[in-house]
């Protein structure tokens, strides 16, 4: 998977009137601290984010982790959205198979104290857990 975005370590803070970090490309998280605060989404990949470890904390956003694939591998997460606190979105990813979730450690937080119709975990496709 080729990686257009990689973070593998430091502390980040970003706080932005539209999406944190966006990529067009992937993105690797391998290790960061990120305080992030979105008007609109807090990761956001046009093909797949991987996060393999590090902490990250959404204080606010609509979508938290946007992508048509997402691997959390591990790490300690914590996601406070209005809207999906991880969505995998899109009718397909780049290899033609539908989008997913795959959660294989780590510890994931999604809150959504707005009371909005809208969901933890959202998937066109597959969740794995």
């Amino acid at each position: 998977m080729f990686c257009a975005c990689a973070s593998v370590g430091g502390t980040i803070t970003v706080t932005a009137p539209s999406d944190t970090i966006h990529v067009n490309d992937s993105l690797h998280i391998t290790g960061a601290s990120l305080t992030l605060s979105a008007g609109d989404d807090a990761l956001r990949s046009d093909t797949s984010i991987a996060i393999l470890g590090g902490g990250i904390t959404v204080n606010s956003c609509s979508e938290g982790i946007e992508s048509p694939e997402i691997f959390i591998e591990d790490g300690d997460i914590t996601v406070t959205s209005t809207d999906d606190g991880i969505n995998a979105c899109g009718t397909e990813t780049a290899d033609g198979s539908l989008p997913g979730v795959t959660i294989n450690g780590g510890t994931v937080t999604l809150l959504n104290p707005s009371g909005r119709d809208a969901d933890g975990i959202d998937s066109n496709g597959n969740i794995d857990i």
